[in-house]
């Protein structure tokens, strides 16, 4: 049910007088904002300010410590100034049943405990929820910028900035605008004095906080939807989805998805490959029912992490689907699905303790990619293992990838039990050899006795024992573009 369509929470009466934990701020015919933020001023934790009616306040709010500040049906806070923060919330200070327009530079900051309940932010500009170093509950709570499906491809995205720069006059000979000023709803001034779009860049961003979403949407971000420094998060039903960049990024700390979506995660016209969910700096990360779906680029990038996954879903993603890199703990099981994906289904890189049980890897498409240094490349394998890997595949089906299912750099501790690969065409099913870093290969060898546990099908029986030579490999420990994702530097309100 829509937030807008519940009845609203009445607050206690008692012979037509409001209790003393309720203060009703304005009626329909007195929506004054600084009617509402001297409420708030008065009010003691623990007490709620209630903004009755379908009111619109425009300007911002800072709710004290421990203060609710609670809307009704149809009510509307508007930030209209370019660098405002919509609502600052005080330790403990709570949200409910609010709608915020924002276009200032954040919707909502809060530094230390908050909790958010029925909430809709109409992000223009900036960013969405600032939280850091406290504990957070989010619930029922939807941020939605202007990127969508149909327009992520547009050169609107390339250049955005989510607020104005401070002037500093032109650097270069020639400048379109004024550095630092707003041109128009849509657009900005750089401080290279061009013009730029005007855009929400990050959903929510987190650091040192310890948060619980549940039912979380976020949708229309220009760069990142979620990142997550050194934070702990607990996330139960929730989506991320038509982001121009990146998912989720989450760097150390730990998650806990549950039922959680990422979908449209795209690159468009910035050149910059995009990521559904890529975890960094050690991030721990475990899920259950996450689907990481019809991305542009990469899907699930798990890198110097953790990661421990349940009835996983990566499908429909440009290039590799899942991606992981120098873990030493990381299990994909129950009926978990790595399907149509480009270039790779699955990429183990480096990495110990990595169990793959129950997984079905199928139909990779062959995607002719830039790969590191060693140029265009065109690969379409379900699994590749390379480099020193300690690897368990157990009850494992690969099937309709388009060159080969399984291209193995041949170490001892490799174990295969009961994993089944398929082939067609002129496909190859499974394939061993020596990785070459240098090259960015691996040289199959027939010869290897490596293959116990494996069980060839289909077009694989014949054409396995002719393969020979080098088969192009991704043998490097990141995937293009991950350096400069990763690196960026976190906003400080």
């Amino acid at each position: 049910m829509s937030i807008w369509n519940r009845p609203p929470r009445l607050a206690p009466v008692a012979l037509g007088l409001l209790t003393s934990l309720t203060l009703v701020a304005c009626q329909n015919d007195d929506c004054d904002l600084a009617t509402v933020q001297g409420r708030l001023d008065d009010a003691n934790a623990g007490e709620t300010v209630t903004v009755a009616g379908s009111c619109r306040l425009e300007g911002s709010l800072v709710v004290p410590a421990g203060v609710t500040l609670a809307g009704e049906t149809g009510t509307e806070l508007a930030v209209t100034e370019p660098t405002a923060i919509g609502v600052e919330l005080g330790s403990g200070a709570s949200v409910e049943r609010l709608r915020i327009e924002a276009h200032g530079r954040a919707a909502v900051v809060a530094r230390g405990d908050a909790s958010f309940d029925a909430v809709e932010v109409d992000l223009r500009h900036g960013l969405g929820l600032y939280l850091v170093d406290g504990s957070v509950d989010v619930s029922d709570v939807t941020l939605t910028g202007p990127v969508t499906a149909a327009n992520a491809a547009d050169p609107t995205w390339v250049s955005v900035l989510a607020e104005p720069n401070a002037a500093t006059g032109c650097t270069v000979a020639t400048c379109e605008c004024a550095p630092g000023t707003v041109v128009s709803e849509t657009e900005i001034c750089d401080e290279r004095g061009d013009v730029v779009t005007w855009a929400p860049t990050i959903g929510i961003y987190t650091r040192g906080a310890t948060l619980s979403l549940t039912d979380v949407s976020v949708a229309g971000i220009a760069r990142y939807g979620v990142v997550a420094d050194d934070s702990s998060i607990v996330w139960s039903r929730g989506e991320v989805r038509d982001v121009v960049g990146v998912g989720l990024l989450l760097r150390g700390g730990s998650s806990d998805l549950t039922e959680v979506s990422v979908s449209g995660i795209v690159s468009g016209l910035r050149g910059v490959p995009s990521y559904g969910l890529l975890t960094a700096g050690g991030h721990d990360q475990t899920t259950s029912a996450l689907t990481v779906r019809d991305g542009e680029r990469f899907g699930l990038v798990s890198l110097d992490g953790r990661g421990a996954h349940d009835d996983l879903d990566v499908s429909g993603n440009g290039d590799v689907g899942l991606w992981v890199s120098a873990s030493d703990a990381f299990t994909v099981i129950g009926e978990s699905a790595i399907a149509s994906n480009g270039l790779a289904g699955v990429v183990v890189l480096d990495s110990t303790g990595v169990v793959l049980d129950g997984l079905a890897v199928t139909d990779t498409a062959s995607v002719t990619r830039s790969v590191g240094t060693f140029g265009m490349r065109t690969i379409g394998d379900g699994i590749q293992l390379v480099g020193a890997n300690e690897a368990l595949l157990r009850d494992v089906a690969i099937a309709g990838n388009a060159r080969v299912g399984l291209l193995a750099d041949v170490v001892p501790e490799l174990t295969f039990e009961n994993v089944e690969v398929s082939a067609s065409g002129s496909a190859f099913g499974a394939l061993g050899g020596a990785a070459s870093v240098a090259s960015g290969e691996i040289v199959v060898d027939t010869a290897l006795p490596w293959d116990t546990g494996i069980v060839r099908m289909g077009a694989a029986v014949t054409n396995d024992p002719t393969a020979s030579g080098a088969f192009d490999a991704l043998v490097e420990g990141r995937p293009d573009g991950a350096d400069s994702v990763v690196g960026i530097v976190g906003p400080m309100y």
